[in-house]
Parts: structure tokens; C-alpha cells; sequence
């Protein structure tokens, strides 16, 4: 990998903690294992990443105006995330909502996020592991307010968004949050596929509110914090409220 190539210092994050990741699709780590060793294996290798490609980054300026959009912006969307859980947990569902989807097979309220999410890591079950409980949570908040919010701002709007706004050009010579639809649904629609499916409504509420973020300040800086306010927001919620699946 050379520092010279700017389309893979923005791309290479993120795909290198995607493949991390699916050590745990592939029955090579199961569920314990996957929130003792391969999370915080995507956390080094993501980190790593983006610190050897720093210099090819240009967050832009992150005035005050849009750290003001993005304090604003982050409790909308980490509401509309995790909306449809809250309502299925008080309420339920209607009953076509049970219904299947050809294919995936899946409950349509499934695919809406309206499930319970308490499946998941809870630092409390390691307690008795060789590293404590809370190394295991502080690894868990690097990722989820650090090297997430990085990995993907830089991939989907600091390199995506822009490729997609004229592919006839070198991507960095393509302004930053310029609007186009076919920009905005294809980011959109890519942000959504990285995630399950039962995050899909939530990934699609949260990714149009980053697209608006970045044409409103033309920063990618502040998107970068958009991201990581929302995260840490959501990692607060599922300590308080015990919904380990948004983890």
C-alpha cells in the first residue's frame, strides 16, 4: 500500500475492518470470542490504518456553525435508530408485520429494526476473564466513538461521495458536499448494505442525516464528530438501557 494512492488510504479502512469482521460470518469465532478478540483486533487494524494514511485526509475546517449542526444533528439521529426498537418493545407490532419476506425470510418488522437488542456483548459476562471487564468496555468505546466514526466518514463521504459526484474526475478534485441525488442514494444505499438487516432503517435515517451534515458544512471533519457524538450517545444508551445488540 502506497500513501500516494488517495482512492485506497480513504477505501482501505474500512474494507480491512469489514474482512476483520467477518471472521465471525465465516464459523471461524463465535460469539464469545468475536466481542473477546475480533472486535478489538478490528479496532487495532482500522486504527492502524487510518494513522498511516493521515496525511492523505483533508477534513476541512470544523467551525463553529456546524459543530452546532452536529451537536443538534446527533440525538435526532440516534433517535430515529433506535425509534422502531422502542416502540416494539412498549407496543409490539401489528400482526402483517409478522408477515415473511420472500428470500430473507425475515419478519418484515425485522427488517423496520422493530426487535429486541438484547443479544449481545455485555462487558458484566467477562468479568471473570483475564482482562477486565472494563478494558473490555473501553476497547468497545475506541471502536464504536473513534475508529468507526473515522473508518467511515473518510470511505463513504470523504472518498464515495465524491467519486460518485462526477466519476469522469479524480475524486479529490470533486468539491466536497456537493448535492446530488445519485449521490445521495447510492452513499445512502451503501451505508444501509454494510449493516444487517435489522439495522438497515436505521442505517438509512442516520446516513441521510450525515449526507445533509456534509453538504450543510462541506466538512468532513464535522461529520467525523457527528458520527462520533451519535455513537457515543448510543453506547451510553445501551449501557443504561441493556440493549447489548446495538453494540
Amino acid at each position: 500500500m502506497s500513501r500516494r494512492s488517495p482512492g485506497l488510504a480513504h477505501v482501505a479502512p474500512l474494507v480491512a475492518f469489514l474482512m476483520v469482521g467477518l471472521l465471525t460470518g465465516l464459523g471461524l469465532a463465535g460469539k464469545s470470542a468475536a466481542a473477546l478478540w475480533v472486535y478489538p483486533l478490528q479496532t487495532g487494524v482500522g486504527l492502524a490504518l487510518v494513522l498511516y494514511f493521515w496525511p492523505v485526509y483533508e477534513f476541512g475546517p470544523v467551525r463553529w456553525g456546524g459543530i452546532g449542526w452536529a451537536v443538534l444533528a446527533a440525538p435526532l439521529a440516534l433517535w430515529l435508530w433506535i425509534a422502531p426498537s422502542w416502540w416494539y418493545v412498549r407496543f409490539g407490532a401489528p400482526a402483517w408485520m409478522e408477515g415473511r419476506i420472500p428470500g430473507p425470510g425475515m419478519p418484515i418488522r425485522v427488517l423496520l429494526g422493530m426487535m429486541e437488542r438484547t443479544d449481545g456483548f455485555n462487558p458484566a459476562a467477562h468479568e471473570g476473564s483475564v482482562i477486565p471487564a472494563v478494558a473490555w468496555l473501553a476497547l468497545r468505546f475506541v471502536r464504536l466513538v473513534l475508529v468507526t466514526p473515522l473508518i467511515e466518514e473518510i470511505c463513504w463521504r470523504g472518498y464515495v461521495m465524491r467519486l460518485v459526484d462526477d466519476p469522469d474526475r479524480p475524486f479529490f478534485e470533486n468539491p466536497f458536499g456537493r448535492h446530488r441525488w445519485k449521490t445521495y442514494g447510492m452513499v445512502t444505499a451503501l451505508v444501509m448494505l454494510v449493516h444487517e438487516p435489522a439495522d438497515w432503517f436505521g442505517a438509512f435515517c442516520f446516513g441521510s442525516v450525515a449526507y445533509a451534515l456534509a453538504v450543510k458544512t462541506k466538512s468532513l471533519g464535522t461529520c467525523v464528530l457527528f458520527h462520533a457524538l451519535v455513537n457515543l450517545l448510543l453506547g451510553v444508551h445501551v449501557m443504561v438501557s441493556r440493549q447489548w445488540g446495538y453494540w
